[in-house]
């Protein structure tokens, strides 16, 4: 997998499943430590100014055990209040939700009927409301 930065599409490896040295491994993923390091820089409030939504594609059970996006997500949650779409496992949706405590919150499962008109509807209709 690579992460991306949404606003100057700009990539950079963040997961392999090949064996990288010294890199933490979640499930069958190996991490890239410099790519947290830059996702995260990415995720500092000062660095993202100029969006009106803040998009993180996963919040998962690492982050639940205060690992890769956390302290990030935690600092948007607590000192921001723009919306912000995130990807979590259907398993874990409740659990990241009263993680970080989380109201007025739409949740749209992925093998749902039009799941992406859907998501993209939520997101129009909040930011008019706003």
């Amino acid at each position: 997998y690579n992460l991306i930065h949404l606003q100057s599409q700009q990539e950079i490896p963040l997961s392999r499943t090949e064996l990288i040295p010294l890199a933490p491994k979640v499930g069958n993923y190996y991490f890239f430590n410099q790519s947290i390091e830059e996702g995260n820089r990415w995720l500092q409030l000062e660095n993202l100014k100029h969006v009106d939504m803040i998009v993180i594609d996963e919040i998962g059970p690492w982050e639940l055990r205060q690992q890769g996006w956390s302290k990030s997500l935690t600092n948007i949650v607590k000192n921001d209040s723009r919306p912000i779409l995130l990807v979590v496992r259907e398993s874990i949706v409740e659990k990241v939700i009263r993680h970080w405590g989380f109201r007025d919150v739409s949740v749209i499962y992925a093998d749902e009927q039009n799941a992406m008109q859907k998501a993209i509807q939520t997101v129009k209709t909040y930011m008019q409301s706003s």
